[in-house]
């Protein structure tokens, strides 16, 4: 059961020429991603589980960066060995 004050995020994934969209519930920015870590990180969020890993963890520390004059959407990137990772978070009302 979704509590009264959470939030649905969206996560946008651009990596390795594909992309990979997610939602959950959250009642923060900081519960979202973590959900979403764990879900890169098992292998629901792309099926190259290797890399899901490796870019969990390397977001597991990262605060989203705040997109200027938008509201709601935050981004991270990374590299996960030669391939480059953008992640868009779309925090929806």
């Amino acid at each position: 059961m979704q509590h009264p004050t959470a939030r649905v995020y969206t996560f946008i994934l651009e990596f390795d020429g594909g992309t990979f969209i997610r939602q959950c519930s959250a009642q923060g920015l900081p519960d979202a991603v973590g959900v979403y870590l764990n879900s890169l990180s098992s292998g629901e969020a792309i099926q190259d589980v290797h890399a899901g890993q490796v870019l969990a963890a390397e977001w597991a520390g990262d605060v989203p960066v705040r997109i200027e004059g938008m509201r709601g959407v935050w981004c991270l990137s990374g590299i996960c060995g030669e391939r480059s990772a953008l992640l868009h978070i779309v925090g929806c009302d």
